[in-house]
C-alpha cells in the first residue's frame, strides 16, 4: 500500500492512457466527493490530443482527406470540455496513423450546414467512397460523410470509428457490422418465404 500510496479504503487509482505513467497524475477522491466531481478529475488526467480546427482548418482537413485517403472524425461541440472517451479512443495505438481524429468547437451555421450537423456535440466521420481513385481524380462527391447517433460512451464510439474503418478496409462492399438480419429477413429480401 505504500508503493501506491493508498491512504484508505475504497481508493481509487487512475493512470493515463499510454507509455507514460507518472506518479505525480495520482487522484485521491475523498469520501465527500459526488460522482460528477470524481469524474471531472478523471477528466482532467486525460489528455487531448486531437486537433482543434476552425473554419479554415476544417477545408484543409478535407483536402487532407483527399490526400491521404484516411478517414478522419470531427467532434463538433459547444460545451467547455469534450468528451473524455473520444478523447481516450483517439489515443489508442490500433487507431495511430489510420485515422484522424479532431475537434471543432462552436461551429458557425455555415460549417453546420455544410457537415449537415442539427445538434451539437456532433460527431461526423469524413472519408472517401473509394480510397483506391488517385487523388486528382476525386470529386465533392466522393467523400462521404457518416453522423455518429449513438451515446458518447467508449463502446458505441469505438464501434462507430471501427465500422468506418471495416468498410474502408473492405472497400464498402460488405454489408456493416452493425446491420445484423435474421434468417427471415435475409430470405424475404431475396424474395423467397421461410
Amino acid at each position: 500500500m505504500e508503493t501506491l500510496h493508498i491512504k484508505s479504503f475504497p481508493a481509487l487509482i487512475v493512470f493515463p492512457v499510454g507509455k507514460e505513467k507518472k506518479l505525480n497524475n495520482r487522484l485521491h477522491l475523498p469520501k465527500f466527493k459526488a460522482l460528477p466531481e470524481i469524474l471531472h478529475d478523471i477528466s482532467d488526467l486525460i489528455p487531448d490530443k486531437t486537433d482543434s480546427l476552425s473554419q479554415t482548418d476544417a477545408q484543409y482537413y478535407i483536402s487532407d482527406l483527399v490526400r491521404s485517403k484516411k478517414p478522419t472524425f470531427i467532434l463538433f461541440y459547444d460545451s467547455q470540455d469534450i468528451s473524455m472517451s473520444y478523447r481516450v479512443i483517439a489515443q489508442l495505438s490500433k487507431y495511430q496513423g489510420k485515422m484522424r481524429f479532431a475537434k471543432f468547437k462552436n461551429p458557425s451555421q455555415e460549417t453546420k450546414a455544410m457537415f449537415q450537423i442539427s445538434r451539437l456535440p456532433t460527431l461526423v466521420a469524413l472519408f472517401l467512397q473509394d480510397p483506391k481513385k488517385e487523388p486528382e481524380e476525386i470529386k465533392n462527391e466522393d467523400v462521404k460523410v457518416a453522423h455518429f447517433s449513438g451515446k458518447f460512451n467508449s463502446n458505441e464510439l469505438s464501434r462507430f470509428i471501427d465500422a468506418v474503418y471495416f468498410l474502408l478496409l473492405f472497400d464498402n462492399a460488405l454489408v456493416p457490422p452493425w446491420r445484423r438480419y435474421s434468417r427471415r429477413n435475409e430470405c424475404q429480401e431475396a424474395g423467397h418465404r421461410s
